[in-house]
């Protein structure tokens, strides 16, 4: 069957990429499946400052919740009430409302605004009214139809003259061409004896 680089090679579509990649080593470490799961290749090898200094940051934030719950689990325990332990809420105001009338007079004023930066914006051109839509009158329809069957006439006509004068030119080569055909087959046949 080949190696093992062969077989996902061939399978490749049956298994994650993780698992192609540790096809060989599945044997000695065992394959969890779990892509998330850290594992010794997967982490970097060297740890640089910023690396250490980002984890001790993470541990720390981590060690301020713990603490924060341990707190509440005390305070519970205590039978205080787990806000003590914790900073206390600033007052929240009264939410001051406004009356339908002052709500008319900003509708209003935000009205205006818009018109006037709406004004300001178009150009100060007078409108020009559209013309109407011309119509066309049954005598002038008429017309155009008289003067389009007069153009077709006048093209047919010229098209059948074209037509007529080729058939003559063509008519004419041929009778040339018979001539000289008759008239150069006996000269060749006295020329042949």
């Amino acid at each position: 069957m080949g190696s093992g680089r062969s077989l996902s090679r061939k399978r490749h579509y049956l298994y994650p990429p993780m698992m192609i990649r540790n096809w060989r080593n599945d044997s000695k470490k065992g394959y969890c499946g779990n892509r998330r799961s850290p594992k010794a290749e997967d982490m970097p090898t060297k740890l640089t400052p910023e690396i250490i200094s980002a984890a001790i940051l993470g541990f720390e934030e981590q060690k301020r919740h713990i603490d924060a719950n341990i707190a509440e689990r005390r305070a519970t325990l205590s039978g205080d009430s787990a806000e003590s332990t914790l900073k206390p809420e600033p007052t929240k105001y009264k939410r001051r409302k406004v009356s339908a009338a002052g709500r008319a007079r900003i509708a209003e004023a935000q009205r205006k605004r818009w018109a006037e930066s709406k004004a300001a914006s178009q150009p100060s051109t007078p409108e020009v009214t559209p013309k109407p839509k011309r119509k066309l009158s049954e005598a002038g329809r008429k017309a155009i139809v008289a003067a389009t069957k007069k153009r077709w006439a006048l093209k047919r006509a010229e098209a059948a003259k074209t037509r007529q004068a080729a058939l003559k030119k063509t008519a004419v080569k041929k009778a040339v061409a018979k001539k000289t055909a008759t008239t150069s087959t006996p000269a060749a046949a006295k020329t042949a004896s």
